[in-house]
């Protein structure tokens, strides 16, 4: 049995500066690296604006489809009421005048919203959900009693 040795060379290699040319060096860097994180900064901010107004937009756009679609099943269930007699008719026509009006607010209250923050944009779109919800609620309630 033969017994080998191994050898592992350490290699240094010295290095030569000044301490005070790398501290300078450094502290560049550093300043360097600052400026370009405030600029990230500062870009994500805008970034994030876009993108807010951006969702602000989108849902303005929903909602007006969705209100639209609202429209369209009052006018017809108008229709409906002109072929009823004339007591049923009036009863009818003012859960049907109630609806619209309600649509109109709703209308009224997306185009007056004025943009002040994300807290405020959350709590107006949560609100506004469940006001339009509640008006497909009302128009779902009006279908089901005129099949009364």
């Amino acid at each position: 049995m033969t017994l080998r040795t191994e050898t592992n060379h350490l290699t240094v290699t010295g290095f030569t500066g000044d301490a005070k040319t790398t501290a300078a060096s450094k502290a560049k860097a550093g300043r360097a690296n600052l400026k370009e994180a405030k600029a990230n900064v500062m870009a994500a901010k805008d970034n994030f604006s876009e993108v807010f107004e951006k969702t602000v937009e989108d849902f303005k756009t929903e909602a007006v489809l969705k209100l639209n679609e609202t429209e369209q099943k009052i006018a017809d269930y108008k229709k409906k009421i002109t072929t009823a007699n004339d007591e049923i008719g009036t009863i009818y026509q003012y859960q049907v005048d109630k609806l619209e009006k309600t649509k109109i607010a709703l209308m009224a209250k997306l185009d007056e919203y004025k943009e002040e923050g994300e807290d405020k944009w959350d709590s107006f779109k949560h609100e506004f959900m469940d006001d339009l919800k509640n008006l497909e609620k009302s128009i779902t309630d009006f279908v089901e009693s005129l099949k009364k």
